[in-house]
């Protein structure tokens, strides 16, 4: 039997995922809401100035790695990553479908 999704028990990783590391702290929370109805659908921390920076060095840092790559190893690295999309493709859907839905 086919089960109906139901956006309602949806679970959101709350968290801000800077290289390998979950980091949950902030300064705050910012509610995602759901557009079809207005409701909240999950809190999510919002990040404070230390996170931020984190994020952006760990880009920077994976930019220069990147810019490093021969053509062919960066094509292997985004036909993994649409692999790895094609492989999670509901989980994925389920995440964004209470937010990006009009009634």
């Amino acid at each position: 039997m086919t089960q109906l999704y139901n956006p309602l028990t949806a679970k959101v990783p709350a968290y801000h995922l800077i290289g390998d590391q979950k980091l949950t702290d902030g300064v705050g929370t910012l509610a995602v809401r759901r557009p079809s109805d207005g409701q909240t659908h999950s809190d999510l921390p919002e990040a404070n100035a230390e996170i931020v920076d984190r994020a952006v060095g760990a880009a920077r840092a994976a930019s220069g790695v990147w810019a490093t790559m021969k053509p062919r190893q960066r094509g292997r690295l985004m036909r993994a990553w649409a692999d790895l999309t094609d492989a999670h493709r509901d989980e994925l859907a389920t995440l964004e479908a209470p937010v990006s839905s009009l009634p």
